[in-house]
């Protein structure tokens, strides 16, 4: 394993000191060989980072094997740049980074993040979100900076803004192919896969990855719209599929039909088994299975 997190007493008692407030504002932390600005006081994943220096551990990890060959990656959701910082360490030199992200807030950080590391020509930064149309859609706008979600039935209150949305189709349009789409975007994937899409799928090359976090029960559109991004992924090419499982041990389900995974990572009190080779049908089954069994898909065209 390339990343490893800090060591479990260092990250207790780091976390006690950032709750205790002893610790707070702006940090910046040596990260991928770069420098990534943080923010303690910004609610979101800034605390996770100061604390264990790599989250997720699981995701990072198989992300970065993944980049090398990767020249356009899309990454929707980029939060303050955790991982557009993975994507231009990891990426073939040449790459190009498109980050989509909607809140002000991480839209300063994630700025700053790229001027810090003066990756001003490789990557670029749009101040939108990606859904099912162009246009604007109401954004819910969570005091976590890492939760912010389309609001699927439009009803407005204190905490709602319209933000300009923009579609796959679109972003082929504006900005042309992509080899690499990275997204965890609080149950929008299901809209932004299986509308206005088509275009988008088709077009990403032989060799293309998407690896995206999934929400079951959040899903803009239901099972229904879920059932037919994962068709769109088939259809358009995308015949190799693997799984994490979520939660402290792998469920029963996916024990049942793919037996017991050798690759695991340990993520504080979660256990997250990695399965490659994962049949189709399978893939269709777990994603909409509820409590969620499964944190991540990733499907690649080849």
């Amino acid at each position: 394993m390339k990343y490893k997190k800090r060591n479990y007493i260092l990250t207790l008692a780091l976390s006690i000191l950032i709750k205790l407030g002893l610790i707070r504002g702006k940090k910046k932390i040596d990260i991928f060989s770069k420098i990534l600005t943080i923010d303690l006081d910004l609610p979101g994943i800034s605390n996770a980072i100061f604390s264990e220096k790599y989250r997720e551990i699981d995701h990072t990890n198989i992300f970065s094997e993944k980049l090398s060959s990767k020249k356009q990656i899309l990454d929707l959701g980029a939060n303050i740049g955790y991982y557009m910082l993975l994507e231009a360490t990891e990426s073939a030199q040449n790459s190009n980074i498109i980050c989509i992200e909607p809140d002000p807030r991480n839209i300063t950080l994630l700025k700053e993040n790229i001027k810090i590391n003066k990756l001003d020509q490789k990557v670029t930064v749009i101040e939108a979100v990606v859904s099912g149309k162009d246009g604007e859609v109401p954004i819910n706008i969570r005091k976590a900076s890492n939760l912010n979600k389309i609001k699927e039935n439009y009803e407005v209150d204190e905490n709602t803004v319209f933000i300009q949305s923009m579609t796959l189709n679109t972003i082929l349009k504006n900005h042309g192919k992509f080899d690499c789409l990275r997204m965890d975007v609080e149950g929008a994937e299901s809209e932004i896969l299986s509308k206005n899409s088509d275009n988008f799928l088709d077009s990403m090359p032989l060799g293309s990855l998407i690896f995206m976090e999934i929400h079951p029960k959040q899903y803009i559109g239901g099972d229904y719209a879920m059932t037919e991004a994962l068709d769109k992924l088939n259809k358009y090419g995308f015949n190799s599929y693997e799984v994490v499982t979520s939660g402290k041990k792998p469920n029963s389900k996916i024990l049942e039909n793919l037996g017991k995974s050798e690759i695991n990572y340990i993520d504080g009190k979660f256990n997250r088994f990695h399965y490659k080779s994962v049949p189709f049908q399978e893939i269709k089954s777990f994603a909409l299975y509820s409590p969620k069994i499964i944190r991540y898909i990733i499907a690649e065209k080849k």
